[in-house]
């Protein structure tokens, strides 16, 4: 019986090391991304020019009024055999920021060299009475570690949010957010597809 146990507690230590291994290479991918990102911000007319996509929608939404949402799409050139003046290029980082009415609302999608989600950031404003952080990180597809964190909408707006729930799977009662935006990672990537089939080559 004890043997058992070792060898249950070994295999469950294993995993864990396992898992805290890919969080900590996924955050050093994000890490990299962000000081990239702000590298662009200091872009002054020399080369390599900054290349990424932004797509701007204004609209106006009946019982919300207008809506503006600011995408940025941050994309990396795949190898290519031949020498080619448009190399293919790969999705790597998304951006979104938007409102409904007076609500702001701020998202962030990583993926890694094979075009696959690896880790997601969401920041949701008055959702049953919170304001709510998703943090949800992936590897192969399947989730890793995710981070829930709120605070009370009454709360300051410089408040601080508080961890309600770390673990190494979705929680049942934060599934459904949580897939609303592996399903809106997707869409990134069809958008990613759809912009740099129409430029001109």
């Amino acid at each position: 019986m004890k043997k058992l146990i070792l060898i249950i507690f070994t295999a469950i230590m294993a995993t864990s090391a396992q898992a805290q291994t890919a969080v900590d290479a996924i955050r050093k991918h994000y890490d990299a991304m962000k000081s990239q990102i702000a590298e662009m911000g200091n872009y002054e007319g020399e080369y390599p020019v900054p290349t990424y996509y932004n797509v701007q929608i204004k609209e106006n939404y009946p019982g919300t009024g207008p809506h503006f949402e600011n995408i940025y799409i941050y994309h990396d050139e795949v190898e290519s055999a031949e020498d080619v003046i448009f190399p293919p290029k790969r999705i790597e980082f998304v951006t979104t920021s938007y409102n409904f009415a007076a609500r702001q609302y701020y998202e962030e999608y990583l993926f890694d060299k094979k075009g696959n989600l690896e880790f997601l950031y969401a920041r949701s404003v008055m959702e049953d009475d919170y304001d709510r952080e998703y943090r949800l990180y992936l590897r192969g597809g399947k989730a890793v570690k995710a981070i829930v964190k709120e605070r009370p909408v009454s709360s300051d707006e410089n408040a601080s949010f508080k961890t309600v729930y770390e673990g190494a799977s979705i929680p049942k009662q934060y599934n459904r957010s949580f897939q609303g935006y592996i399903g809106k990672s997707k869409r990134f990537k069809a958008l990613f597809s759809a912009v740099a089939d129409v430029q001109c080559y």
